[in-house]
Formats: C-alpha cells, structure tokens, sequence
C-alpha cells in the first residue's frame, strides 16, 4: 500500500478502538506487498519490452519491510517462447530460473533475454519469486517488442529537372534519410508505399514507373514491399540511420505534388512521409528546335507556295510555246536544240523549289524567237514538198537549199544580224513557190552551184583514165551548159542531172564504188541509181572505217548541268564527211550513259527536287552527225552512237544488252566505241540557294534569332512544367507567326 494509505489508518487507528486491528492489518498488506517489478505490485500485470537482438531489463525493488536481505529467486514460466534470466554483466548463457540476494529499498536488476523473438507479435507469461521467509509473489508478464516510430529527413523535396534533349529521359537523384523517431528502437522492413498525387501531368505519378529504390547503396527493386524472407532491409538501434536513394526517371514535362510515405514491419505508422515538388521541364533545344521548325515550315511554306505559282505560270507558257509539230520535224541540230531547252525547262519547272528561274527564262526566250523560225521553215518544207510545178531534182535541191538554212542556225542562239540573215534567206527561198518566177530562181541557184564546182573540179588530175575521161566529159558539157538564157524545165533538169553526176564522180574519183558509179553512167541510168550506189558504197566504207570516226565533245573542260552541249561524229574520213550520206541521210542513236552524284543537300533532301535516277540512260535520235544534250544533275557521262542506215524500223535494245549487229544489212547499224567518260561540273545558276535572295536569307536569320528570344523568354523559361504537346503547339504558332509578320512587313516594303 502507497505511503497515503498507511497516514490514513495510522491517524484513524489513533482516534478510534478499532486502530490496532487495522495496524495489524496494514503490517499483513505491507508483508504482501513487500516486493515492488517495475513499479508493481505483485499480482499485477507487467509489460515488458524485448528487442530483437539485446535483453530487456527488470527492476525489483524490496520495501522497508525487510530487515534483512533476502535471498529470492526468480523463475519466468508458462511463455510459449524461450525466456532466460541473468545479471546485467554476465556473459553466462542465462536460464529460465534466478537467484539473487535483495537489499531493502536497493533496485536489483535482472536482464530477460528471448531467443529468437518475433517482432510482430506479445507472447505472456508469469514471474515467480520465492524466499525461504516470505511468501511467494507472482506477476503477469506481457512480452512485446518495443514500439518504433518511423521518421525520415528532410520532409519535403523540391526539385527543378529537365529532360535529356535527346531521349526526353529524366534522371534526378533525392536522398532520404530513415530513422526511429526515438533513436533507440531499430527498424526492420523498411519500405514506401504511394502517398496521395495532388498534382501531376496526365500520365500520372507511379512508384514502379518513375521510382527506383536503392537502399544503403544497394537497389531494392521491390521496394514498395516487404516479408520474411526478403533482403533485409533494417535500421538498427541507439541512433542507427538508413540511407533511401529515390531515381527519379522517365517523368513526363509537368508540375508534380505527390507524396512517398515509408513503413516498416514493427513501426506504427507515423507521418514518415517525403513531399515531392518537382517541376519537370523539356531540355531547352528542344524548345529551340520547335521555334527553328516553326521558323523553316513558314519560310519553306511561303516559298513553295510562291514557287507553286511560280511553276504553274511557267508550265503554262511552255505549254503555249509547244508546238505540236515540232516532234515531227527533221531532227536537225536547231530542232534538237529547240527539244532539249523545251524539255528542260519542263523538267526545271517540276521541281519543288524553283532555281535559276532568270536562267531558265532567258533560255525560254531564246526558244520562243526561234520558234518562230522554226515555224516559217516547217511551213516552207511542207509548201516544197506540196508544190506541182516542183519537179523531183527541183524539190531535192529546194529541200537541201532548206536545209542549208537550217543548219546555219547551229544551236538557235541567234543575235540581229543573224536573225536578219537568215530571214533573207527564207525569202529568197520562198520565191521558188511562186509560179511566175520560180524558174529564174531555181537557175539562178542551180547555176551559182554549178559555177563553184566547176571551181573546183580538176579533171586532168585523175590517175584513173577511164574515171577521167568521164569527169572531163561532163565538166566539158556543164561549162557549156551555164548559159543564161535556158527557161525550159526540161533542159534544166537534164543540166541537174549533169550536176549532180560530176558531184559524186568528183566526190568519189579515187574510192572503191567508182567503178560501179561509172557502169550505171555508161549505161545511163536514172539519177537516183547513182545516188543509191553512192549512199551503199559510202556507208560500206563507213562500217569498214568505224573503228576510226570519234565522239568529239565541244567545250569539254567546261561542260556543266543543264547548259547544253554539243556532241559530234567525226568519220576519220574527210571524203565521207562531206557525202550527202553521212550530212542527211543517216540516223544517230545516241545513248549517254550518265552517272548523277549531286550535291550534299540535294542527297540529304531529295524529296524537296527532282526525283532523277542516280544512274540513267538518255537515248536521243537525230538525222545528222551532231546532237544537242544537257544533263540535270553534276556527275559524269560516257558517250556512244549507233548509226544507221535505211529506212527501215529499229528498236532501241534494254540499255542492258548490248544491241544485236547484222554487218550484211544494209539497214543494221554501225557501232561506235564509247567516248571517254566526260565529268559534268555543278551549275551555279541552278544552286539550291539561287533562288535566295540575300535579303530573304539575312531576314530568315532576324526572324529565328527574334522567334528563339521571344518563345524562350515568354513560354519557356515562364513555364516550369513546359513540355506538353499543347506548349509545343503554342510555341511552333510563335514561330511561324513571327515569320510571317516579317514577310508581311516585306511585302509592305516592296515597290507595286
């Protein structure tokens, strides 16, 4: 009984009979309750808390009622569990029964270890002390493991993160400290469980996603759980810390407020909790990135929009200036020429950027003079070969006179003075369609022609007599032939035909047909016989002399990408050069076999031009030994020419095969060697950036550098969570839109 009890009976016992019994009865209460366990009673019940790995202590405590020490001893039974006693200090294993002297108001301390005890559970049991003079005491004891309370530092977080530029990837670091709030309890378990997500993107916060644990230094995958069993994860006691490393990774762009509670096995659960306030934001190149796209898309837009119109006001000239004739004209150099600069610019035209455009316009203008020219020539040719006073010698010389005219044009550049010339020309050679003069005129050419032969020819220098005596007989008749006063067609004719045998004997005194030539003279055959026998015999000698005619290349050092250049066949022979044969009456099949390299942007940006093959065949025809051809890209070409002979069809073998040869044909073509390779250069008039302005390229550079302030400083750097797809969108219409408020101003400033 506590000291307030015993003054009461004592002061009651002194005022009343009854005083002696009750003092009696308080030195029986105080021999019962002469031992005091952690402050109670016996009978009374007792918690004790054990840890794991280190004993609890007991605290006995005799009254003033002992006079003497006693000798107890102290016995733990009925615990499930394995229970030992021993003395503080002794390193003896302990037993479950103690014996130890008691001093009279001395605590004497007892240590209660259990083996292997279990944390999450009490076990109960009872405490006997017996002496050899008093009567036993007992307690009830209730084992629990102590009660620790879980505590981490610091208690909130804030972070600023950006996202790796390249992956989008995040990869913070934040450390937590875990202790037991009273720093003499250990913890075990440890682990963290999600907390409420107040704030975050809409991809959401998620510990398996956007956390990994390590703990101590070691990773704990599964740190969002824990049983017996699994990797410990303790915190030991008196003062024991643990260090928790959260990897933030693969957080989306956005403001985060969301919690991380921690737990453990044997902790109750506190406010053991870390608040993290991230504001996670897209790495700044990519921001600039968006506002040079925004930048380029308008800048591109604009252009491709102003080329677009561009190429259909030009697609739509062409159209105009095509004529539908000119496919079907003789494939002469002029006409050659007229095609390729027609389908060039068609070609030039198609691409999606527009370049050289003043180039290609100057070029169009050239092909819209000539055209006129040309028009007036297809237009005579049709009215000769229409005509019916014309005899056959007549059209012929008519024709070829036509033809002169033609091939004096060359590439169709002409200036004034040769515009005028050969305006004169055309003239002069319209007058042969006029039935009233058309006789003075043809006499007038055919005589001129006859002169200049005549000029030339030197009959007694022909070593063959009997060639000889033939030349020296038609030259006699011609020089009296070319009298002015012959009007009748017939005598003209007859003095044609003399004309144009002495020609081909002239032409042909010293090669092998000659002596054909001369028995269908003496058996007067019809002149288109000789000139069938000479046609067969020259292109016999051209097949026997091919391995010598060549590919001649003008200007080869300085042949470029789409400016044309002329390409020739020289026979080896000057004799053969000159026929009428090799002049008009042959078909060239050209193949160019060209090997396109490009430049670097226009590899890397091929789909923004013309779509061309790395490696093409180009295979034009023409009716004379020469060709015009351009070449859209820089590379190198390899040149070669089948030549035939006749009027029968052909059709061009797979550029794969090589073409089947049938030497005895008269019709099979003549084979030339390819020319060596032949580098094209790039043109400069045709760049990328030709069609660029200086003006546009400084005024794209102001606008990206005003986009890239603007959008940075007003949408990026303003935003702390800058990343979601409504940011970007927002920041690529800042972009664009300064770049076109710069082309509106520019379109101000421009003269109307």
């Amino acid at each position: 009984m506590d000291n307030y009890l015993c003054a009461t009976i004592s002061g009651f016992a002194k005022r009343s009979w009854l005083g002696l019994a009750l003092i009696c009865l308080s030195g029986i209460l105080a021999d019962a309750q002469s031992l005091v366990l952690n402050g109670q009673a016996p009978n009374a019940e007792v918690t004790v808390y054990v840890w794991k790995d280190r004993p609890a202590t007991l605290v006995f405590v005799p009254s003033a009622t002992f006079a003497t020490p006693l000798q107890c001893t102290i016995t733990a039974i009925n615990f499930p569990v394995d229970v030992s006693l021993n003395q503080p200090g002794n390193q003896g294993a302990g037993s479950s029964t103690l014996t130890l002297p008691l001093a009279v108001n001395t605590a004497a301390f007892v240590t209660l270890a259990v083996k292997d005890f279990p944390q999450s559970d009490q076990f109960t049991g009872t405490l006997l002390v017996t002496s050899a003079s008093n009567n036993a005491m007992s307690w009830k004891v209730n084992l629990k493991p102590p009660s620790a309370i879980l505590a981490n530092e610091p208690p909130s977080v804030s972070r600023d993160i950006m996202r790796s530029f390249f992956q989008g990837s995040t990869s913070e670091l934040i450390t937590v400290t875990i202790h037991e709030k009273s720093r003499r309890v250990g913890l075990e378990g440890v682990s963290a469980r999600p907390g409420p997500v107040v704030k975050a993107p809409e991809s959401g916060f998620d510990l398996k996603q956007n956390v990994e644990f390590s703990f101590d230094g070691d990773p704990a995958p599964n740190f969002t759980k824990w049983s017996q069993g699994d990797p410990a994860r303790d915190v030991s006691p008196n003062g024991g810390l643990a260090r928790v490393e959260l990897h933030l990774k693969s957080l989306a762009a956005g403001e985060y407020n969301t919690e991380i509670q921690f737990q453990a096995a044997n902790a109750s659960n506190d406010d053991a909790k870390v608040v993290l306030n991230l504001r996670v934001r897209d790495h700044w190149g990519r921001a600039v990135l968006c506002l040079l796209a925004a930048i380029i898309f308008s800048f591109v837009t604009t252009k491709v929009i102003s080329s677009l119109r561009q190429r259909f006001l030009f697609a739509r000239r062409i159209a105009e200036l095509r004529p539908t004739w000119l496919a079907e004209e003789p494939k002469v150099l002029p006409v050659v020429w007229a095609s390729a600069i027609l389908k060039q610019s068609e070609e030039l035209s198609k691409t999606y950027w527009l370049t050289g455009e003043d180039e290609i316009e100057a070029r169009v203008n050239q092909f819209a003079a000539v055209m006129a020219t040309l028009e007036r020539i297809r237009i005579l040719r049709s009215q000769i070969k229409a005509s019916t006073f014309l005899t056959d010698l007549m059209r012929l010389r008519a024709l070829a006179k036509l033809n002169g005219i033609v091939s004096s044009m060359g590439t169709g550049l002409l200036d004034a003075v040769a515009t005028k010339q050969l305006e004169a020309a055309l003239d002069n050679l319209n007058q042969w369609l006029d039935a009233t003069i058309w006789a003075k005129c043809y006499w007038s050419d055919l005589k001129l022609a006859i002169g200049q032969l005549l000029g030339s020819v030197i009959p007694t220098i022909v070593e063959e007599p009997e060639t000889r005596a033939s030349i020296q007989e038609l030259y006699d008749a011609l020089g009296i032939d070319c009298r002015p006063d012959i009007q009748d067609a017939a005598d003209m004719m007859a003095i044609e035909t003399r004309y144009a045998r002495l020609k081909i004997f002239w032409e042909r005194k010293e090669s092998s047909e000659m002596k054909d030539l001369l028995a269908a003279h003496k058996q007067n055959q019809d002149i288109h016989r000789i000139f069938l026998i000479a046609d067969q015999a020259a292109w016999a000698r051209l097949k026997a002399n091919k391995s010598k005619i060549k590919i001649i290349v003008d200007d080869e050092d300085s042949l470029q990408a789409y400016v044309p250049a002329k390409f020739s066949v020289d026979p080896g022979d000057e004799s053969l050069a000159k026929t009428f044969l090799f002049q008009r009456g042959l078909k060239f099949e050209w193949t160019f076999a060209v090997a396109l390299r490009g430049n670097t942007l226009r590899r890397m940006f091929r789909w923004m031009f013309k779509r061309t093959r790395r490696n093409m065949r180009l295979k034009p025809v023409t009716e004379e030994p020469q060709v015009i051809q351009y070449f859209p890209e820089k590379g190198s070409v390899t040149v070669s020419v089948n030549i035939k002979y006749g009027d029968e069809s052909f059709e061009i073998p797979n550029p794969d095969v090589a073409p089947a040869l049938a030497p005895t044909s008269s019709s099979a073509p003549a084979s030339i060697p390819p020319a060596p390779q032949v580098r094209i250069s790039s043109n400069p008039e045709f760049g990328i950036f030709k069609g660029l302005e200086m003006v546009e390229v400084l005024s794209f550079f102001a606008a990206a550098a005003a986009a890239i302030l603007a959008g940075l400083t007003t949408m990026y750097l303003k935003n702390s969570g800058f990343g979601s797809f409504s940011d970007y969108v927002s920041l690529f219409a800042l972009g664009a839109g300064v770049d076109q408020g710069k082309n509106f101003v520019q379109n101000l400033a421009r003269p109307k």
